[in-house]
């Protein structure tokens, strides 16, 4: 298992089932990063949008959110979170949207939507990674 070379990769999972939380905290510990999770779309939005004056943004380098979430899906919640960051001039932070609907006609569309990428359901490990150094470290590095 080959951990990323910064550990000062951070994520942003947002995840409203636990046992999927628990996997996913797991993996990315695994792989030497930084983790903050929150349990569905209006959290994130609430911690990206109304709680933060930019230092957490700033200190992350992706967002993983799942697609189909209470209150709040992974797109609604990220439209928020893209309005915020041209609010405020902040960088464009790389989202991937982790889904079961694994057809090209759903990756386009959520790509339309914002989205960086997308993983699907369920993640492999070595699948999350490989997102993580296309866009967590390679960003770091810029």
């Amino acid at each position: 298992r080959k951990r990323l070379e910064s550990a000062a990769v951070h994520v942003l999972v947002a995840e409203d089932n636990k046992v999927n939380q628990k996997i996913m905290l797991a993996m990315l510990k695994r792989a030497g990063v930084r983790v903050t999770v929150v349990s569905d779309g209006r959290e994130a939005v609430r911690l990206l949008c109304e709680q933060d004056d930019g230092e957490l943004h700033q200190s992350l380098d992706v967002l993983l959110f799942d697609d189909w979430m209470p209150h709040l899906t992974g797109v609604q919640a990220l439209s928020r979170v893209r309005a915020h960051e041209r609010a405020h001039g902040w960088r464009e932070l790389p989202a991937i949207i982790c889904t079961a609907n694994a057809g090209a006609t759903e990756y386009a569309e959520y790509m339309k939507q914002g989205l960086t990428d997308a993983l699907f359901k369920p993640v492999k490990a070595q699948s999350l990674y490989s997102m993580l150094w296309k866009y967590g470290v390679g960003a770091s590095a810029c």
